[in-house]
């Protein structure tokens, strides 16, 4: 359940994006119609470029998940700090 929401901000984020920009819009409509001009493929959804960038940059500018919570897979130095591997760590992904 919980990445329901996740996936749904996602995708009202994107929509969002898409909508601001008129141009945009074209183009994404244009990729749309020659992927459903024949039966929809995966070989054919990794043709929709501009689509997918777009969709990508909105994540980027409208990020669903404000932060995760993972643990180091390899210990690494940061800022001057030792993190060993298996520490818990807080990503603040809207922090940047």
């Amino acid at each position: 359940m919980v990445g329901i929401q996740t996936v749904a901000n996602a995708c009202a984020f994107a929509l969002y994006a898409i909508l601001k920009r008129p141009d945009l819009k074209t183009w994404i409509v244009a990729e749309a119609d020659r992927f459903f001009a024949e039966p929809p493929s995966a070989e054919n959804l990794q043709r929709l470029d501009v689509t997918r960038r777009a969709v990508l940059d909105s994540m980027r500018m409208y990020p669903a998940a404000s932060a995760v919570f993972r643990k180091a897979a390899n210990s690494f130095d940061f800022v001057g700090y030792r993190v060993p591997v298996g520490r818990s760590l807080f990503v603040a992904t809207t922090v940047t």
